[in-house]
């Protein structure tokens, strides 16, 4: 099983009823003596727990997901921005009779997408240098790459490409007169790390563990209200990234014959800077000790 999380920027929660949880706070619950307790620091938890998110009453209220001890562990991820793929190559003085090809490959396509852009130059002159090379270069990927989402400009001897989108990786393969040219790689284009498009497409993916169905529908806003998920649908938000806690465990079984394990995993997001984060690592740590 697989269920997803988003926090609020608000503290970890203190309530000791779910209903008094704030919208937006977090909290590991437990059984203490019968009794529904709040854990601090998780070194009071010794089995089963609760993970608790607050949510207003006309919204359905507190959302409940059960947590055990058995086999606890969790991986923080910090929000990471995305970068812009940037690299440039220096031309050899030409040759006469002597072809230089370059392939722009754009990494990540899906099948049957477009992904590669060549240039092919055949220097027919007896005259011109590594500059006249770099601006021939350039002009013919500018006039076959039209829709490469890369810029690519001549510089002296050297032709520079810069992507025009971040998180956008490229490659670029020279071959034949140029292949024993080096590519220098300035940047490479890493798409962002817990940004509000990452964080719904982790959402996404827990819909079906969360009792979501048929998704893919045009009309599944009138099944789902809430879905897709906006990570961003709060006043006054901006997306300055989300930290991203995947915890993992498992339920051991009372009664068995064989004992497998059931791995569950559950992802609670945070904006960035949220007052919730240390607390909700404190009670982390300890579960995985």
């Amino acid at each position: 099983m697989r269920q997803f999380l988003l926090a609020g920027k608000v503290a970890y929660s203190t309530a000791t009823d779910l209903n008094t949880v704030p919208e937006g706070s977090v909290g590991f619950y437990f059984n203490k003596d019968g009794n529904l307790a709040v854990s601090a620091d998780g070194t009071d938890i010794k089995g089963e727990a609760m993970l608790v998110l607050g949510r207003k009453a006309v919204n359905g209220g507190p959302i409940t997901l059960p947590i055990h001890k058995h086999a606890f562990e969790y991986v923080k991820g910090e929000y990471q921005a995305a970068t812009t793929y940037a690299s440039e190559f220096t031309c050899p003085a030409p040759v006469k009779g002597k072809t230089y090809t370059a392939i722009l490959v754009k990494k990540g396509q899906k099948f049957n997408e477009r992904n590669k852009w060549s240039c092919d130059i055949l220097w027919e002159k007896a005259i011109g240098g590594a500059s006249d090379l770099a601006y021939a270069i350039a002009k013919q990927f500018k006039q076959n790459a039209l829709n490469a989402g890369i810029e690519v400009k001549a510089n002296s001897a050297k032709v520079e490409l810069k992507a025009l989108e971040a998180g956008v990786d490229y490659k670029v393969i020279l071959t034949a007169d140029l292949s024993d040219v080096a590519v220098n790689v300035t940047a490479k284009g890493h798409p962002a790390y817990g940004d509000a498009a990452y964080v719904a497409d982790l959402a996404n993916k827990a819909a079906a563990d969360a009792g979501m169905e048929y998704t893919y529908q045009d009309y599944v806003t009138y099944l789902y209200p809430e879905y897709p998920l906006n990570p961003l649908a709060v006043p006054n938000a901006e997306d300055k990234g989300f930290t991203i806690f995947t915890l993992k465990f498992s339920e051991p079984r009372n009664t068995r014959t064989i004992d497998t394990a059931i791995n569950q995993v559950v992802q609670v997001a945070f904006p960035t800077g949220s007052a919730g984060i240390e607390g909700f690592e404190t009670v982390c740590k300890a579960l995985a000790k």
